[in-house]
């Protein structure tokens, strides 16, 4: 969960720097995609551990 938090922080800071910047380098733009792919990654692996451990709950 800390780490989403920390992605999602620094996915907001970053997306805000590329409004900033009318050329924006390509580390910034390459930067930006690869936090939004590991955020989706990390919420899929969440959710799924969150509905193995609802299953073994029951």
């Amino acid at each position: 969960m800390r780490r989403i938090e920390r992605i999602q922080e620094t996915l907001t800071d970053t997306e805000e720097n590329l409004r900033q910047v009318v050329d924006a380098p390509p580390e910034l733009v390459r930067e930006v995609s690869t936090l939004k792919m590991e955020l989706r990654g990390r919420k899929a692996a969440l959710a799924v551990g969150l509905s193995l451990l609802n299953i073994y709950q029951d």
